[in-house]
């Protein structure tokens, strides 16, 4: 089997028995059973099972991401509000509101039935500055507040932690209903965390394209600054740290 794959099947299962895990999706037992065995996925409705009821993505499945789950991450408070702002609209959500990692955690969830009358709770996850643009889309909206030790948020943050760690479990359980001056508050304190290495990449890569001059397009850029941000977090790197003989190299691989 992939080790990666081993690996992340692991991650996913958590602490449920892979056989009650695998009758619960409706996946044949031979099927399951190779699964964890060698590796072999099952059919693609299976796959679609697992997908959309842990929140995981089809590279993970492949064994090609180190992370499973999936995790929408923001650099700005506007690119927060642009994710948000058409879930809303589309379908009723229930709100989660998670601090603890270098920005807060907004969980969306519903309920969902498949054709074969497989119930899951579909969610999404999306994790970065946020601002009172973002949380006026909360007004009138029961939105949930949950403070996690900084270990499980940043796990959670970067797609170590999927669906059943928060809807499976008790992790929420005990999450308190905040009003709109409180949502700001929590958005506030969670902002000032990373501000200055933010500002810092930012910095260096405009610095650097001058004078490599650079032709990155504006969403390669947006990706270089979220490639970069999110390894000096998850490295613990501060502003000083950020050099531009890194910006250069992590460039040409965009």
């Amino acid at each position: 089997m992939n080790i990666n794959l081993s690996r992340i099947l692991k991650l996913i299962l958590d602490d449920r028995k892979q056989t009650k895990w695998g009758k619960d999706l409706g996946i044949p037992i031979s099927s399951n059973s190779r699964l964890f065995k060698d590796g072999t996925l099952p059919a693609d409705k299976y796959l679609t099972k697992i997908m959309h009821s842990e929140n995981v993505s089809l590279n993970a499945l492949f064994g090609n991401s180190d992370a499973p789950f999936i995790v929408h991450r923001t650099i700005d408070s506007s690119e927060t509000f642009q994710f948000i702002k058409p879930h809303l609209e589309d379908e009723a959500w229930d709100i989660h509101i998670i601090s603890g990692a270098e920005y807060p955690i907004i969980v969306l969830s519903t309920l969902a039935e498949d054709g074969d009358g497989f119930k899951y709770t579909p969610i999404e996850v999306v994790c970065g500055p946020a601002d009172i643009a973002t949380a006026n889309l909360f007004k009138g909206l029961k939105v949930m507040h949950k403070a996690l030790p900084k270990d499980e948020a940043n796990e959670l943050a970067t797609g170590y932690k999927g669906t059943y760690y928060l809807f499976g479990k008790t992790t929420l359980l005990d999450a308190v209903e905040v009003n709109h001056s409180e949502i700001m508050d929590i958005f506030r304190r969670e902002a000032t965390k990373n501000a200055q290495t933010l500002k810092r990449i930012m910095q260096i890569i405009d610095d650097t394209m001058a004078e490599e001059k650079s032709n990155l397009s504006a969403e390669d850029r947006r990706k270089l600054v979220s490639e970069l941000y999110f390894y000096a977090v998850e490295e613990g790197l501060g502003s000083g740290d950020i050099s531009e003989n890194l910006v250069s190299s992590m460039m040409r691989v965009i």
